[in-house]
Order: C-alpha cells, then sequence, then structure tokens
C-alpha cells in the first residue's frame, strides 16, 4: 500500500496492540501536501480491509507460553489459509495468539462453521506446545538498576546465556513478568536451566560486586606448544580477540620448550571457565586435523571440481574439510590435491576422491578422429540412430 499510493504510514506498536484496554489504534499518513485526496483513498482501502476481518475470523490464544512461540509449525495453518500471529512475543509482555481466517478476494464468504473448523484445526495442531509450556517457569530476581548495568556492561551475560542450548532460558534485565522493571530481572524457561542461571547470575552479582577480589581469579592449563602459533595468531590477532570475547586476561607462558606450554587465565570466575572451555575445545579440534596429499592426475581435476565448484563444494560442506587442487600454472606438483581438516572427514574425502578418479579414469577417455564431411551423415545415422549404437557400444 505504501508503494502503491506512494505515502508513508506510521502503524501502531506491537506493545500497544497487546493491551486489552485499548479498543482503537491510530494509524498515522503521512504524503505530500499536494497529495492529499490519495490520503483519503489509502485510508479507504484500510477501511475495507479492516471490515472484511470480523470478530469471527479470529480466534486468539492465551494458554501457550509465548517463549515457545519459535517452535511454532505453521504448516497446519497454510494449509487451512490462517495466518498466525505471535502477538505476545512481539509485544512483549504477554502469551497472546492470534488466529485470522483468511478470505481470497475471488471466493465466496465461507459459512461460520467452515471458519471455526479452519481455526480450530490449527488451534489443535498446537497442542505439543501446549505440553512443552507446562515446563516452562519464569522467576523474578531483585537487583538494583546500578548492578544490572554492571552485568549489562561486560560479557559475563552474554556468557551466562552461551552456556544453554538455544530456546531454552531467556534472561532480561529491567525487567519482570509484566514489563518494564527498573530493580528486576526476569528469567524464563525450562525449569532445569532456570534454575542453574539463578545461581550463576547471583554468582555473578556477587562477583561484580566484588569486583576487584573477583577479577583476580585465575586457573592455569596446558596447551600444546605446536599449536601455540595458531592460537596466537598473526600478531596476535588470534588471541586478542579470545581476550575480548570472554573479558579475561590470558599469559603465555615464554617457557615453551616443553610438548606443552602453560597458559594463565585471570578474571571474573564465569568468564574464566568459559574461556577455558573455549580453548579446550580448540586443542580438541586442531589436535584432530589432518592433512594429506592425494595423487590426481591433473588433466581429470576439471571434471572432479565441477562446474564453479559445485562437487568440490558439496564435499567440503558435507565432511567439513578444506580441498585444494592446484591451479593450471602453479608451480610445483600440479597432480598433487590437498585435503585438510577433521581426521574423519578427511578419510571420507580421500576414499571418495579415489573412487571419483578411478571412475574418471576408466570412463573419462577422450579421443579425436577425423571424418570426411561426406560421409558424416552415414556416421550420425537418421535422428543419430548410428551414432548412438555406436555410443553405446562396449569394447
Amino acid at each position: 500500500m505504501v508503494t502503491k499510493f506512494n505515502i508513508k504510514i506510521n502503524a501502531p506498536s506491537y506493545s500497544s496492540l497487546d493491551v486489552d484496554e485499548n479498543q482503537s489504534v491510530a494509524i498515522q499518513f503521512v504524503c505530500n501536501k499536494d497529495n492529499k485526496e490519495i490520503l483519503k483513498s489509502a485510508r479507504k482501502e484500510i477501511v475495507d480491509v479492516v471490515n472484511k476481518i470480523t470478530p469471527s475470523y479470529i480466534k486468539i490464544i492465551d494458554d501457550i507460553e509465548s517463549f515457545v512461540f519459535a517452535q511454532i509449525d505453521n504448516s497446519v495453518a497454510i494449509s487451512n489459509n490462517v495466518t498466525v500471529i505471535p502477538l505476545g512475543k512481539l509485544g512483549g509482555f504477554s502469551n497472546k495468539l492470534i488466529l485470522v481466517a483468511n478470505q481470497d478476494d475471488d471466493e465466496f464468504a465461507p459459512s461460520i462453521d467452515e471458519i471455526n473448523s479452519r481455526l480450530d484445526a490449527v488451534d489443535q495442531s498446537f497442542n505439543k506446545l501446549r505440553e512443552l509450556s507446562k515446563q516452562i517457569i519464569g522467576k523474578v530476581i531483585d537487583l538494583p538498576n546500578e548492578d544490572q548495568k554492571k552485568l549489562e556492561n561486560n560479557n559475563t551475560l552474554r556468557l551466562l546465556i552461551n552456556k544453554f542450548e538455544p530456546n531454552t532460558i531467556e534472561i532480561k534485565l529491567f525487567q519482570n513478568k509484566d514489563g518494564p522493571s527498573d530493580d528486576e530481572i526476569y528469567l524464563r524457561g525450562l525449569k532445569k536451566e532456570v534454575t542453574s542461571a539463578i545461581d550463576d547470575i547471583e554468582r555473578a552479582i556477587e562477583d561484580i560486586k566484588n569486583y576487584e577480589v573477583a577479577s583476580k581469579y585465575n586457573i592455569s592449563i596446558a596447551f600444546p606448544t605446536k599449536l601455540l602459533p595458531r592460537l596466537i595468531g598473526q600478531k596476535g590477532a588470534n588471541l586478542n580477540a579470545i581476550r575480548d570475547e570472554f573479558d579475561v586476561k590470558i599469559d603465555v607462558s615464554e617457557d615453551n620448550k616443553e610438548e606443552e606450554t602453560s597458559i594463565k587465565l585471570t578474571g571474573l570466575k564465569t568468564n574464566v571457565d568459559e574461556c577455558d572451555k573455549k580453548l579446550q575445545a580448540l586443542k580438541k579440534k586442531w589436535l584432530d586435523e589432518k592433512t594429506i596429499s592425494l595423487f590426481i592426475e591433473q588433466k581429470y581435476h576439471r571434471k572432479m571440481i565441477g562446474p564453479s565448484g559445485v562437487y568440490v563444494n558439496r564435499l567440503q560442506d558435507r565432511y567439513n574439510v578444506s580441498i585444494r587442487f592446484p591451479y593450471e600454472d602453479s608451480e610445483g606438483d600440479k597432480n598433487q590435491v590437498i585435503i585438510r581438516g577433521p581426521s574423519r572427514g578427511v578419510a571420507k574425502v580421500e576414499e571418495e576422491l579415489k573412487e571419483l578418479y578411478q571412475f574418471e579414469k576408466e570412463n573419462g577417455v577422450k579421443d579425436s578422429i577425423k571424418v570426411p564431411a561426406n560421409v558424416l551423415p552415414r556416421v550420425i545415422g537418421k535422428e543419430g540412430e548410428t551414432i548412438n549404437d555406436i555410443s553405446r557400444y562396449r569394447y
């Protein structure tokens, strides 16, 4: 409608629509003063649309936690031509789910029974979410505004949330279950996660209040010396990024003549523990990485790579590896293909490339012969019959 009438429309906020006491809403139209007549047409079109959506076309659901709205499956709604509006999630403070039965312009108005049947079918498709909602709890923690700001301004809160699986918990500062609140924190999610998060937050709050002492917490871990250059990165870029991510101090021992080097992590306990997990994961990943060189004659490279790299990219994505075919003008051995990545993935790719290489050697032979132009029609045959017979012949 904005494009159609070349105007600007300011719609009401979702939060204002989620207030039961509001019996009407304001929609603002903006245009050049020379186009005032266009506003009348735009207003009329909106009024016509609204008038078609009578209360019988709408169903409001409020017995499903908005926390699980992200898991809504719209397939039943689509098949019944029903729009699902997660108003509670959009507005931020309720469990309202709005179902609207749509009507195409070229169809007759459905009966009340037909509308109810479509809305009920969509409603019942959410029963699994109703069961999941029973596992959702909400808790409010009292915390002064200033302390919340400290929690907000460092990486601790983000690290706390990252400890949990996605869509299992949400933590909202300056809010309770009903909306904004200066001195409260609202936690909502699966009971186990919320209970654990409360303990973590209370510990983090105490650490922040006693930052001078708490920030001196430290542990030392052993890291393979051969992997240090990769961990540190060019001009320390990788290590600095990890420091910033976890807001910790990282000291690498200069005594790195042994197989493993000591790395000291210092900071708030939550941050240090999460940084330790990150470094352990990197160590495990890098130690498992393997690089091999596979002999494949260069004349088969183009076919094995595929158009725009489609075949090699498919293997790289499937097994999370890097496959490097040498350039045609590169120096060195042009028949060596380098595969690098997790050992299991490298082994799988090596196996598949060997099979493909063998197939191309057996079936990808090309040769050229000269055929006099005057006999070409006989070689090709009627509708290509003769040459097709030749192509099917096996020696």
